[in-house]
């Protein structure tokens, strides 16, 4: 007969845990992607659209990700989570400023300078939501569990990433 030999027990168990929650985020994320791209694709109708507003908004998502990459270290269930919530946050943004660029192109002006009218009249109220949503997940830094202060500590440092362009444009 065969002898075999394996771990088990609560460590093993967390291990396991630890795997199937990282394999469902990536999942979720792939698909909260997908929905995204696909309710632009429909709402606009067309691929230009999807690929400038997918364009800025997968940017600041990457520069979000790797920001907390530096300063975290590593995602956890908890800060993996922040994948999605970015993804639906700055979705938000991207598609609010995009509509507002397209109607200052149909008053006729041209690209730069209906470019500078949506960042003059869109600035105060971004920055207010963006400062709202941190102030909100801020709170979270202050408990004792460290995958939900990881968790606050890198929303922070993930939505101040994702407004940034638009404050640098100002």
């Amino acid at each position: 007969k065969k002898l075999s030999i394996g771990l088990t027990g609560r460590y093993m168990k967390k291990i396991e845990t630890d795997f199937q929650v990282r394999k469902d985020l990536k999942h979720i994320f792939a698909v909260s992607l997908f929905l995204i791209f696909l309710l632009i694709l429909i709402s606009y109708r067309n691929f230009y659209s999807v690929f400038l507003i997918g364009f800025v908004f997968l940017s600041s998502l990457f520069w979000a990700i790797g920001a907390i990459e530096l300063t975290v270290g590593y995602f956890n269930p908890a800060t993996g989570f922040l994948l999605v919530v970015f993804a639906v946050l700055g979705i938000e943004f991207t598609i609010n400023l995009f509509n507002r660029y397209l109607e200052e192109r149909g008053r006729h002006k041209d690209s730069f300078e209906s470019l500078k009218v949506v960042v003059k009249t869109t600035f105060v109220s971004n920055m207010l939501i963006t400062i709202s949503i941190m102030s909100g997940f801020s709170a979270l830094i202050f408990y004792q569990v460290e995958g939900l202060r990881n968790f606050g500590f890198s929303s922070l440092i993930g939505l101040r990433i994702e407004i940034s362009p638009i404050i640098h444009m100002r």
